[in-house]
C-alpha cells in the first residue's frame, strides 16, 4: 500500500485518471486482504504465545486485547490507502489535522477507558484496545469524508469494478 503514493503520482504525470482510480481500488483491496490476514493472526494468537513459553493466563489476556484490536486493522489499512492516494495526488493537507486530532483523541480515550473517568467504564488495559480500534474507524471515516467532498480527489473514488472511465 505504501507504493500507492508513488504509483498514483506517476499515473498523474501521465494524465491517466483511470489508472489513478484503479490504483486506489487496488490499494484498498490489498489493505482489505492484509487486514483480514492480520485479524486472523491476532484472533488465533493465544496458542502460539503459549507454545513460545508465555504463561497461559497472560496469553489469554493478550488474546482478549488483540481480539478487540483486530477489527481496527481494516479501517487502519484503508486509511493508509487513502493517505497514500492523497499524497500521490499532492493533496495531503487534511491528513496532518486528522492524524494530530485522532492521536490526541486516542490518548484521551485511553486514559478515560483505562481508569473509568467521566462516566466511561473502567476497562483497564482492554480500554486501550477499544480506544485504538474506535479511533482507527473514526479517522478512516473522517478522512474518507474529506476526500469525498474535495472535487479534485473525489473524482477518482469509484469502488465499482465496472466503472473504468476517466
Amino acid at each position: 500500500m505504501t507504493a500507492t503514493g508513488n504509483l498514483v503520482a506517476e499515473a498523474m504525470g501521465q494524465d491517466d485518471s483511470a489508472q489513478v482510480r484503479h490504483l486506489l481500488r487496488a490499494s484498498l483491496a490489498l489493505g482489505t486482504v492484509a487486514a483480514l490476514g492480520g485479524i486472523l493472526l491476532l484472533l488465533y494468537s493465544e496458542r502460539p504465545l503459549v507454545w513460545l513459553g508465555q504463561d497461559p493466563a497472560l496469553a489469554t489476556r493478550a488474546r482478549q486485547f488483540l481480539a478487540i484490536l483486530a477489527p481496527g486493522l481494516l479501517p487502519c489499512f484503508w486509511f493508509q490507502s487513502l493517505r497514500q492516494f492523497t499524497i500521490g495526488l499532492r493533496y495531503p493537507g487534511p491528513l496532518l489535522a486528522i492524524t494530530v486530532a485522532c492521536t490526541a483523541l486516542n490518548g484521551a480515550l485511553d486514559y478515560l477507558l483505562i481508569f473509568g473517568r467521566w462516566g466511561f467504564p473502567k476497562l483497564g488495559l482492554l480500554g486501550i484496545a477499544w480506544a485504538t480500534s474506535g479511533v482507527y474507524l473514526l479517522s478512516f471515516f473522517l478522512f474518507l469524508g474529506i476526500v469525498g467532498r474535495r472535487e479534485e480527489l473525489s473524482r477518482y473514488i469509484s469502488l465499482a469494478p465496472w466503472n473504468q472511465g476517466t
